[in-house]
């Protein structure tokens, strides 16, 4: 008796559950059908493995793998995905427009702090350069050089302060920065969309970077032009700035952006600062050897320059320039489309993997037959590989495993900056200690070849 009452409320359960599982009939049906669920790639590929096993022994059809989900930490993808998932509670679109905790992140990425390390590396290294190549008094040569070259790397700042801000308002005159994924980022975009005010905030930086500039080089006295010499390089550096972007020559419009980038950051940059913050007549025997064959005291004080720092700065200048082509990845679309002809435009993705793992590559055996021939000492060429060959390695990683995508592979600049950090680093700190062993060991140089 008592079984047959407990029975009968499980048999009722059972012939209801089917209707548990039928559709929904009326405006439930109709919104399941409009408003379908919106899942991030972040949230589906948080799943990851998970998702692949679903099923299996089950008879259930293994569900697809996601696509991977970029990496955490970029300010212009927190952007874009808090801009995609923003849904109202029913589900319909959220206005549009950055959120506070976005907008912040869009500032740091205009602000872009990584960056200014293109600046300060070229005069890290020719600072660390300048106890190893004139070693007598070596302690008191590195103590002169901290402040000067304390003041460079404050001007060098202030002219990629300059250089970036007048990037966006060029950028914006083209539209480039309306087209693919757009540049959210952009400081002409952040302050209402007029670039003449970011233009005149450039100048203002590259006024006060020059005349900083100026007062460091002017002091230049390694040898009898050394200060025109410099004068003269480090105003042919800001020239590559300029017609890389600005009109009417714009030849990154062109593809030549990388080229630009080489000799502005390397040989000119890296010697220029060299020739400021070497000692008062450490060049004068060699610009005088020089001078028989040149009629300008500046082109002898350059003919002057060791062939060490013509190594560093070709080193230098090639890890510079492997940022700038890997900011191309993720603009691929808008640049075509307003018919600027990148690298990447040109290659696409999948060949600039290719060359850019190629660049990576030829920088360490540049850096190893530089080192082979006497150029620079093995302990710096060691350390600089040492501490950035996880980054290098990274770097190259990323881009294989994202370049077809966008949104995913935006990120990949920060990869090769920081290896461009650990790379001049490296250099940097292994030359001041090859210095620091060569003048206890009684002030030779620790070059294969000699200086």
């Amino acid at each position: 008796m008592h079984s047959s009452h407990r029975a009968r409320p499980l048999a009722r359960a059972a012939r209801a559950s089917p209707s548990s599982h039928r559709m929904p009939s009326g405006a439930a049906a109709q919104r399941s059908r409009t408003v379908p669920p919106r899942i991030s790639r972040t949230t589906a590929a948080a799943a990851g493995d998970n998702n692949i096993n679903i099923g299996i022994g089950s008879g259930t059809a293994p569900r697809p793998r996601p696509e991977p989900a970029p990496p955490s930490g970029s300010p212009l993808q927190e952007h874009h995905q808090q801009e995609a998932a923003a849904l109202l509670p029913d589900g319909t679109p959220a206005p549009k427009g950055p959120t506070p905790a976005s907008k912040r992140a869009l500032w740091l990425a205009a602000i872009k702090p990584p960056m200014y390390s293109v600046g300060l590396v070229p005069v890290a290294v020719a600072a660390a350069a300048v106890p190893l190549l004139h070693p007598s008094a070596a302690g008191a040569v590195a103590t002169a050089v901290t402040a000067p070259a304390l003041k460079l790397a404050a001007a060098a700042a202030a002219i990629i302060a300059w250089l970036n801000l007048s990037n966006d308002g060029f950028d914006a005159a083209t539209g480039v920065d309306t087209t693919g994924m757009g540049k959210p980022e952009s400081v002409v975009a952040l302050t209402g969309g007029r670039a003449w005010p970011v233009l005149l905030l450039s100048l203002a930086f590259l006024a006060g970077g020059g005349a900083l500039l100026a007062q460091e080089v002017g002091r230049a006295s390694a040898a009898p032009g050394a200060a025109a010499a410099a004068s003269a390089m480090l105003a042919a550096a800001v020239a590559c700035g300029y017609v890389y972007q600005g009109p009417p020559f714009r030849l990154s419009y062109k593809g030549l952006g990388e080229p630009l980038c080489f000799v502005a950051f390397g040989p000119l940059a890296t010697a220029a600062f060299y020739l400021t913050l070497a000692p008062k007549g450490a060049l004068d025997a060699a610009a005088a050897a020089a001078a028989s064959s040149s009629s300008s005291p500046a082109l002898a004080a350059v003919a002057a320059v060791p062939a060490t720092i013509w190594a560093l700065s070709l080193l230098v200048g090639a890890s510079t320039t492997v940022i700038l082509f890997c900011s191309h990845f993720h603009q691929t679309q808008g640049d075509r489309a307003v018919g600027k002809m990148s690298p990447l435009v040109k290659l696409g993705t999948s060949r600039g993997v290719s060359v850019l793992r190629g660049a990576v590559a030829a920088t360490y055996a540049c850096a190893a037959l530089a080192c082979i021939a006497g150029m620079l000492p093995p302990l710096a060429v060691a350390l600089a590989s040492a501490v950035s060959l996880r980054a290098s390695r990274r770097t190259v990683a990323f881009a294989e495993a994202n370049h077809e995508t966008a949104l995913l592979v935006a990120p990949l600049k920060r990869y090769a900056t920081a290896w461009h950090v650990a790379w001049g680093g490296g250099l940097a700190a292994g030359l001041a200690l090859a210095a620091t062993v060569a003048a206890r060991r009684g002030g030779g140089a620790l070059l294969l070849g000699g200086a």
